[in-house]
């Protein structure tokens, strides 16, 4: 697994280059990574053209807020333009911040570990 800063520079270029998955993570909240979405994928695709090669894209909702009603809109454009590569959904928990910020040891039954086993089995195809 290699983590790259969100930027369309020469080290995304050669993560791709050697990658054969790939995982976006998108957070709805604010429709600037949406757009930036937007240009990632068509990267992808030039990517995937020159190098005749084909990826295992999975993008996941990353800190999703519910009962806001302005998220739907874009979460609606998002399902509409990549709904087929979108594999799950990791709302956001105000419990993992006291995890963090106390240093506690997370419980396995709660409810992120599940989404994100989810959503891992979805990226995996398991």
């Amino acid at each position: 697994m290699i983590d790259t800063p969100l930027s369309l520079d020469f080290l995304l270029k050669n993560v791709l280059n050697v990658s054969d998955h790939i995982v976006i993570p998108v957070q709805v909240e604010r429709w600037s990574p949406v757009e930036s979405l937007v240009i990632l994928m068509e990267t992808i695709g030039d990517i995937q053209s020159l190098r005749n090669k084909i990826f295992n894209i999975s993008i996941v909702e990353n800190q999703f807020i519910k009962n806001r009603n302005t998220l739907k809109d874009l979460e609606n454009a998002l399902f509409k333009e990549y709904g087929k590569y979108i594999k799950g959904k990791v709302h956001f928990y105000n419990s993992i911040k006291i995890i963090i910020n106390k240093l506690l040891e997370p419980s396995l039954k709660a409810k992120y570990y599940k989404e994100i086993g989810s959503t891992l089995r979805n990226i995996l195809c398991l």
